[in-house]
């Protein structure tokens, strides 16, 4: 009796264990890290809080006690810092190497191609400068280190005169790493030297179009200040080839020119797009009434804006993105997105502006992002008036007018900021995104990432103190990249999203903690192989900052903080 009563105890007990097991291997893997599980805690983080209040603790560590860094300050630090690259680039002890990666990539904002030699392309960094290649993107040299600012907002070639460039520095693209920019700048050189012209408190230049048949008069779209409201905002426009300028359109001190065209037949007819939006490091708006699309019959001098057809003003108009046809300029198209960045659709006009009428068939607008705040420009095919590009998430395109569209991104990098189409060879494009260049020899069918670029964004970067030649870094939209050998070109991405915050356990190099938006959190003890979110004790509703900061204890590896509304530690790992 007493035997059968151990047996059945016994059993019971493996049974216990066995149950145990799985739940533990169960929890286990609810903590496991995919792609999917990315995506739902990004969703939950951002909830209904339109504003998403991304850029609060980045922001404010630079620019305390005020809400934004000061153009003044920042111009004179950065006139600083190159007399100080100038003046010591010979001397050895005293200058820097650069450690990469140039195999990773970063956001670039513009883009030019030289019209004779499509091999020669300019290509514009959100952070990074000018970047000139001569051999389609196999090889590239910065050329705009001696510009205060490494901010591109556009940049533009002469159709007369290649050797001159126009470069608006400051992103127009309204995200809180979106810095300012200190004015435009010229080069007659191809890139070799460059001087201002003017524009100094543009902040952010939208775009820039050079008349085709004039080159002496351009027309600047400048947004003006991000984390503010300034009056030197709308359209500017200069006759004598950037020497002198005057605003020739302005509405609000908070309503800015994002975009600007030229009717290339009849350069006198002129278009811009005018965005209102306001924003500081807890807040972003961005629509408003006087959002909308006017025209000029005069070269500049007078305006009026276009409406018939087109979506009523409303304090959910946003960002407008426009593009005419080279081949038919009384054909346009328009890219409408609301606040708080949802696309609205498209609208398309065959008579010059006077007409317009909506044209997305499919798919809904719902399938594009909802920060569109973020993209917002259009292109048309050189040849092919009835051929659009859209710049979203993905790279979209539409061969009937804008009604149907279909993406053709295949293997690019996401987020799509500028694009290049040649037109004496369409099967030749050029896309800029936050992943860096892009080339396409077919049309868009296959895509071919250019390399030797070395304009990644870092957040923030970590050694690891056991070999500190490794070098860990969280960056923007391009996760968390490393190096394992120290080398510019060996660089591997790990992780998810944006990255943050690296912390390598200086006492096992293995275990690593990554960071991406909105502080999730993960651990990996094989050096990057696998990951599980670390995550629990941490209150899911709390709101997190984009950038949440996550500090290993330097006397303890396995004491870690998390900041969020309240200050979380961990004494074991995240376990």
């Amino acid at each position: 009796m007493n035997r059968k009563i151990l047996i059945v105890c016994m059993q019971l007990l493996v049974l216990i264990a066995i149950s145990l097991i799985i739940i533990v291997l169960v929890d286990k893997n609810d903590q496991v890290i995919t792609p999917d599980s990315f995506k739902a805690y990004k969703l939950k983080k951002r909830g209904n809080d339109t504003s998403r209040k991304p850029s609060e603790w980045f922001t404010l560590q630079r620019a305390y006690p005020y809400d934004s860094v000061p153009l003044k300050a920042y111009r004179r630090a950065l006139e600083r810092a190159i007399a100080v690259r100038n003046a010591t680039l010979n001397m050895t002890e005293l200058n820097c190497t650069l450690a990469g990666p140039s195999n990773v990539g970063g956001r670039i904002t513009a883009m030019a191609v030289h019209p004779d030699e499509p091999y020669t392309i300019y290509a514009g960094a959100a952070l990074g400068g000018v970047f000139k290649s001569t051999n389609g993107g196999e090889n590239w040299q910065p050329v705009s280190d001696d510009v205060p600012s490494l901010s591109v907002g556009d940049l533009v070639i002469d159709p007369i005169n290649p050797d001159c460039l126009y470069l608006g520095t400051g992103e127009a693209n309204s995200s809180g790493d979106s810095y300012a920019g200190t004015g435009l700048y010229r080069t007659t050189n191809a890139g070799d030297s460059w001087e201002f012209i003017g524009l100094p408190e543009s902040y952010h230049i939208g775009r820039i179009a050079i008349d085709p048949i004039d080159t002496d008069r351009i027309f600047v779209a400048v947004m003006g200040k991000l984390f503010g409201t300034n009056s030197q905002r709308g359209v500017y426009r200069s006759t004598d080839g950037g020497n002198s300028w005057e605003q020739v359109l302005f509405l609000t001190d908070s309503t800015g020119a994002v975009d600007v065209v030229i009717n290339s037949s009849d350069p006198q007819i002129v278009y811009a797009a005018m965005w209102e939006r306001i924003r500081n490091p807890q807040y972003r708006r961005v629509g408003g009434m006087t959002s909308g699309i006017w025209k000029s019959t005069d070269g500049g001098d007078n305006w009026f804006q276009l409406t018939r057809g087109l979506p009523a003003p409303s304090p959910n108009v946003g960002r407008i993105g426009l593009a005419v046809s080279d081949t038919d300029p009384d054909i346009l198209y328009a890219s409408y997105v609301d606040h708080p960045g949802n696309l609205m659709g498209f609208w398309r006009t065959t008579d010059g502006g006077d007409n317009w009428e909506s044209r997305l068939v499919s798919p809904s607008p719902s399938t594009f992002s909802g920060f569109g705040w973020y993209f917002g420009k259009i292109w048309v095919h050189p040849t092919d008036p009835d051929i659009v590009y859209f710049g979203d998430v993905d790279m979209w395109r539409s061969t009937d007018g804008g009604a149907h569209w279909y993406s053709i991104m295949g293997s690019m990098h996401v987020d799509m900021h500028a694009m290049y189409q040649d037109p004496n060879l369409p099967e030749y494009m050029v896309v800029g995104n936050d992943g860096g260049v892009f080339i396409s020899q077919n049309g868009g069918g296959y895509w071919t990432k250019c390399y030797d670029l070395p304009i990644t964004q870092f957040y923030a970067i970590t050694i690891d103190n056991q070999l500190p030649y490794r070098l860990y870094g969280g960056t923007q939209d391009n996760s968390t990249p490393r190096t394992l050998y120290g080398g510019m070109d060996d660089w591997d991405v790990i992780f998810y999203g944006d990255g943050f915050y690296t912390n390598i356990d200086f006492n096992n190099s293995n275990i690593i903690y990554a960071e991406a938006q909105y502080g999730w959190l993960g651990k990996s003890t094989n050096l990057g192989q696998d990951w599980e979110q670390i995550l629990n004790g941490i209150d899911g509703n709390e709101r997190c900052n984009w950038c949440t900061p996550v500090v290993m204890s330097p006397l303890n590896s396995r004491v870690l903080f998390y900041g969020a509304e309240r200050l979380y530690k961990t004494t074991n790992g995240g376990q």
